[in-house]
């Protein structure tokens, strides 16, 4: 290697060295070598090249009156990193380091440690005075060879010594250097030259790439510096001549970003943006006795931040050959050699070591990653076998100087989703907007807006890209920006804001209340599949959350006329690859259907690019899952086909009642990751959970030709007598019902996945107790729609020991085995004594609350209820929500305002979270948050509640239930009001027994004819309360029917059935005929009517009932949906159920699914379906004079379902991707 020191023998360290150089022959003093001109360069362009700035098109920059005000102007003090050492740059001085150039700061260090260690390659090492001097002739040579200051100098090659040497010289002489890739595609590299206006190349040592094509010229490391020759001829020894010279506003480099349209984007990012990373930055403390390790290759701006907080803090820069970084014992074995103390890996990179050897990362001062989101069990697997002395995750866009964000990382719990992204760096300003451009609250959700001196001036030759990208905030904005230490965004000294640059970085963030701000994805990122808005990152994250699985990626593909997910994971042991059915099944538990991957492939290794990132381009194609039943289904499901049916259909229901046990054991094994189903293998155990259970009863039902009305129980019976031989003896008696039965329906059942709620089972695949979120007009099992997320497997431990099947009549009128203990099964939960009410403490003031302790606030009518409280009242509320920390709680609480679109952050000075859950004694409140409450609370608003479709009464008692016994046992302390939200579903079975009409004065009554275990459980409660209303406990009860969206934004909880209804009937094109009730309550209506009552009405045992006095029918909306443009043709129901079923078993996970059997099944012991129900006109018709009396002079007014405001809801299904616009 030309022009280097000394070879190596031993490990360098921090001692004086001077290395032995050649010296090359000098050219003539005063005459320097031309460039040769190409035929695509004029000669003026060598010799003259004009500034970056003067050259540079104009990016058209346009204000916009977006969110967050520009501070007021500060003065330098100097900023003190973590390890409290001031910056060297600062030192002595008044100038603010941030406005010196890269030069200046370099040649302070060698001023201040010309002995030391700068570089210590694998061929030579440097200590700053030769590093100095090396860069000096460097500088010298491109001025000899006519590249004046502000030019553009093309560096090719790989990480080392000779690197170092060139970028330090680049910023000696005033240039700009532009990092690339010898392996890049000859037209690649052509259009990035252009691009960025590049003046030569220079090709540094060992770089295997020969000259030609290149339309500027090529130059040798070593022939630009034989012509810089030395630098003691001219100067004065130290520091070249015209370095103090250079403006900090040249810019420092220009990387190249991916863009939308596949053409590389150049972005020029300004000495001052790579100065905050080096001093004073915030998060990393160089010391000159550190020695940095140099990993990532030069055109990844990571090696910014690796290279010049090194150089420009006296520290050594330590490159690590290729071949060892991504050995994980070789890059061990090198941090350990060559005695490493800050490293920074790129994500995948850090994953790898987290997993192979994270006692590699032992003792070391610094450990920075970044490049992708970072996976919180290799933090914590890191934090448990490696601890650094700081663990850094750290974020930015190439367009804002590398780093932006930072976090230390101390502590990571189990159940962490994700690993924060942190605080603004220095001199870094960062704005979080909503998409109208308002500043978004406390844990909502917004996009990042980045302002400060690492903002590059937009992309070259761009300026369509740079006008979208690169905006200015008026100083008319409102709303504060998080702002990073050094900060300065004035210097003139005037108070006044200015207008700010910012980089819209296409990024959805959200900030914590202590200011620490999460990553939760791509803008560009975000597919769209099926209809349905979906993040990969956030398929991702749930992947890595199974057992078995190291390290994910998830891309979106075009696969002939339809868009899939496809999934590609690695295995955490490299002795047992992850089983794909396994993985699929947790899967299954942790997202709703419409995301889980179509394919799972699974890899030795993700690929990785030069980068370090997962290189997408280079995945293989997608693996088609194995597994028994066929091939994959567009959900990724194993489909199967039903066997051929018999001659007749007496002859095919024998047959098949003689195949049960074999077609239940086949459906168990085939669906749940088990080789074989034993008689005793508990459902739960073997990985099942509610949407599990709806695939399996389906299968069952394919592989036997069952009716399809059979559905709902079977579910219900798996979940209730969850082992193989009950499931079988359930089968059976359906079996043999169909025997006995005329009317046999062959129709083939979907294989539907529970879709309930905002995210279908949720997140995170436990339970989750949620608020109530408003009940249906359609009666029975529709009536008590499947909302928030239903609750896997984690809910069993609440069901009672003494499983039994749901009592439902015969159709020959026979009552069910178990029915007796079906009937009594919740009369034991009433026999309850209601504590004593009242006792000593202050009396509540219910007319003007100056406290409020609400349950269900991450709910619909939830999250409502707590606006409505902020608002209409002074009191401050104290929400329970289930939560790890009460940064989580407040965060689940900011999210579902958010998600419900209610837009104004939450005061967190009004706002109390307090840590609890509705299934456990006390409510899970700390001893000291129950006594507080206790003597507290003014009113308490119980709207909490578990809330599914499918499980029966057993397992939703205990939130349902017993959570709403301990609610009372709060309130008796000092007879505090009670209001609890209920719904109308509870009066259900006084119509199935044939009571025409409900007041708001009725006993409620009739218990044993509910058909579902979510309205049996809310009957039961609400006779609890009536119980402590009897004992003297204020109380009142508000029964809302189908809660919908609000007035304004009109966003509505879409899981609802309702809402699922409308979208099958757009997508199917017909729509039954059939006399279904729209009594629709909007949300805020609902929250305003009790949050009045509640300080205008004394409690005192009264029930409303929060109905729509002008509601409207079913064919209502489907003549809006007609006018907006869907084309729907209406039918007779047995039409619409049979193109029901046929769509279904082409789409066995559609949304619908769970919906279908209540057009076809038994609606409890009356023995009629939802047509049946409806049509007869069996729903009681219910009262509402005492709501409107006692609303009387409110101000609120519930209004009518009539077309204004179906249009409303018809144009929110559209804008929110619900329902596709036609």
């Amino acid at each position: 290697m030309a022009a280097t020191g000394r070879r190596r023998s031993s490990p360098a360290r921090n001692r004086p060295h001077r290395a032995r150089r050649r010296q090359p022959a000098r050219p003539p003093p005063g005459r320097g070598t031309p460039l040769p001109a190409t035929p695509r360069q004029r000669p003026a362009t060598v010799q003259s090249r004009r500034s970056w700035a003067e050259r540079r098109q104009p990016g058209r920059e346009r204000p916009m009156t977006l969110g967050g005000a520009v501070p007021a102007a500060e003065t330098y003090t100097g900023v003190r990193p973590p390890g409290g050492r001031r910056d060297p740059g600062a030192a002595g001085t008044d100038v603010h380091p941030y406005t010196r150039s890269l030069a200046q700061l370099f040649a302070a260090q060698v001023l201040r440690h010309p002995q030391r260690c700068a570089v210590s390659g694998p061929e030579a090492r440097y200590t700053y005075a030769e590093l100095d001097a090396l860069a000096g002739r460097f500088a010298r040579g491109l001025r000899r060879f006519g590249v004046g200051a502000g030019a553009v100098v093309g560096i090719m090659g790989r990480r080392g010594e000779a690197s170092c040497a060139a970028i330090v010289g680049a910023a000696y002489a005033g240039v700009t250097y532009l990092p690339l890739d010898a392996s890049l595609p000859a037209g690649r590299m052509r259009g990035m030259l252009e691009d960025a206006g590049a003046s030569v190349v220079v090709r540094l040592p060992g770089t295997d790439r020969d000259g030609g094509g290149e339309p500027v010229p090529v130059l040798d490391f070593d022939e630009v510096l034989n012509v810089g020759g030395d630098v003691s001829a001219t100067d004065d020894g130290r520091v070249p001549a015209g370095a103090d010279g250079v403006a900090a506003s040249v810019p420092a480099y220009v990387m190249f970003t991916s863009g939308t349209t596949g053409r590389p984007k150049a972005v020029a990012v300004p000495q001052r943006g790579v100065a905050r990373l080096a001093l004073g930055n915030g998060f990393m403390d160089i010391r000159p006795e550190d020695r940095v390790m140099h990993a990532a290759a030069l055109s990844f701006d990571a090696s910014v931040l690796e290279m010049w907080p090194a150089l420009l803090n006296g520290a050594c820069l330590v490159p690590v050959p290729s071949h060892v970084l991504l050995a994980p014992t070789e890059l061990h074995r090198f941090v350990v050699h060559e005695g490493i103390t800050v490293l920074f890996l790129t994500t995948s990179v850090f994953h790898l070591m987290a997993r192979e050897r994270p006692e590699t990362f032992a003792g070391l001062r610094y450990v920075v990653t970044g490049g992708e989101a970072l996976r919180p069990d290799a933090a914590r697997r890191v934090l448990e076998r490696g601890r650094p002395q700081h663990l850094v995750n750290a974020y930015g866009p190439t367009e804002a100087a590398c780093v932006v964000l930072a976090h230390e990382i101390t502590h990571v719990p189990v159940d962490a989703p994700s690993v924060p992204v942190g605080r603004p760096i220095a001199d870094t300003v960062c704005h979080i907007l909503r998409e109208d451009g308002s500043p978004a609250g406390p844990g909502e959700v917004g996009e990042l807006y980045v302002g400060g001196g690492g903002i590059a001036r937009g992309y070259l030759n761009d300026p369509d890209d740079s006008a979208r990208r690169f905006l200015t905030l008026g100083p008319a904005s409102t709303g504060q920006p998080f702002v990073g230490p050094g900060h300065h965004p004035a210097r003139t000294g005037r108070a006044a804001p200015e207008p700010q640059r910012v980089y819209r970085s296409g990024d959805f963030v959200r900030r914590r209340d202590d200011g620490v701000i999460e990553f939760c994805g791509r803008r560009d990122d975000q597919v769209k599949v099926r209809g349905f808005r979906i993040e990969p990152e956030e398929v991702r994250t749930a992947l890595t959350r199974v057992p078995g699985v190291a390290d994910a990626v998830v891309v979106a593909r075009e696969d002939g006329t339809s868009r899939c997910l496809h999934a590609y994971v690695t295995g955490r042991r490299a002795d047992r690859a992850p089983s794909v059915p396994e993985v699929r099944a947790r899967l299954g538990e942790l997202l709703p259907p419409f995301m889980v991957p179509a394919t799972i492939t699974v890899l030795d290794a993700l690929p990785l690019a030069a980068s370090g990132k997962v290189d997408r381009a280079a995945l293989p194609e997608p693996a088609t899952d194995g597994g028994e039943g066929g091939g994959e289904g567009e959900d990724g499901h194993r489909g199967g086909s039903a066997p051929e049916a018999g001659g007749g259909d007496g002859e095919r229901v024998l047959d098949r009642a003689g195949s049960v046990a074999a077609a239940v054991a086949g459906a168990w094994a085939s669906i749940l990751p088990v080789g074989r189903a034993e008689p005793d293998d508990d459902f739960f155990a073997c990985g099942g959970s509610s949407l599990l259970a709806v695939r399996l009863v389906a299968r069952v039902q394919q592989t036997l030709a069952l009716d399809q009305r059979h559905s709902y129980r079977l579910v219900t019976s798996l979940l209730n007598e969850p082992t193989v031989k009950a499931f079988t003896a359930a089968v059976e008696e359906a079996v043999s019902e169909d025997v006995v039965d005329v009317d046999v329906d062959p129709r083939v059942a979907p294989d539907a996945d529970v879709t309930t709620g905002e995210a279908v089972l949720g997140a995170a695949g436990a339970t989750d107790v949620t608020g109530l979120t408003g009940t249906s007009g359609i009666p029975g099992a529709l009536g008590a729609q499947a909302l928030g997320r239903p609750v896997p497997h984690a809910a069993r431990a609440a069901a009672a020991p003494d499983r039994v099947v749901p009592d439902r009549a015969r159709r020959d009128g026979a009552p069910r085995p178990a029915a007796a203990a079906h009937a009594d099964r919740w009369r034991p939960d009433l026999r309850w004594d209601v504590p004593p009410v009242g006792g000593s403490g202050p009396r509540p003031d219910w007319r003007a609350p100056r406290r409020v302790f609400l349950t269900g606030a991450t709910g619909f009518v939830g999250a409502y209820l707590l606006r409505e409280l902020l608002d209409r009242t002074d009191a401050d509320v104290h929400a329970l929500v289930r939560a790890r920390d009460a940064a989580h709680a407040m965060d689940r609480l900011a999210r579902a305002q958010t998600r419900y679109g209610i837009r104004r952050p939450l005061p967190p000075h009004r706002v109390r979270p307090l840590l609890g859950d509705l299934t456990r004694p006390r409510l899970g409140l700390t001893g000291q948050d129950w006594e507080d409450e206790a003597a507290g609370a003014d009113v308490i608003h119980h709207c909490g509640a578990e809330v599914n479709f499918l499980y029966p009464y057993e397992k939703l008692r205990a939130a349902n239930v017993y959570g709403t016994r301990e609610v009372v046992a709060l309130a008796a302390r000092r007879a505090i009001p009670l209001h609890h939200v209920s719904t109308v579903a509870v009066v259900h079975g006084m119509g199935a027994a044939g009571v025409r009409d409900v007041t708001e004065e009725t006993p409620l009554d009739h218990v044993e004819l509910l058909s579902m275990g979510y309205t049996e459980s809310k009957w039961v409660a609400e006779e609890l309360v009536r119980c402590a209303a009897r004992a003297g406990l204020p109380v009142a009860v508000h029964r809302p029917y189908e809660v919908s969206g609000d007035t304004s934004g009109h966003v509505w909880n879409s899981g609802a059935a309702l809402c699922e209804l409308f979208r099958f009937i757009t997508e199917l094109g017909l729509a039954p005929d059939l006399a279904l009730p729209l009594n629709l309550v909007p949300a805020d209506f609902v929250a305003g009517a009790v949050v009045h009552l509640a300080t205008h009405r004394e409690a005192a045992g009264q029930t409303y009932h929060v109905t729509n006095p002008r509601p409207a029918m079913l064919d209502a909306m489907v003549d809006r949906l007609r006018a907006h443009g869907h084309p729907i043709r209406t039918v007779g129901l047995g039409a619409w159920v049979d193109a029901m079923a046929a769509h279904l078993a082409r789409r066995p996970s559609h949304p619908f699914g769970p919906f279908a059997a209540l057009f076809t099944t038994d609606d409890a012991a009356g023995g009629g379906t939802v047509q049946e129900l409806s049509s007869a006109g069996r729903a009681p018709r219910l009262d509402r004079s005492r709501l409107e009396a006692d609303l009387a002079g409110s101000g609120l007014v519930c209004p009518p379902v009539d077309a204004q405001l179906l249009d409303h809801y018809v144009r929110y299904f559209h804008s929110s991707g619900f329902i596709p616009a036609p």
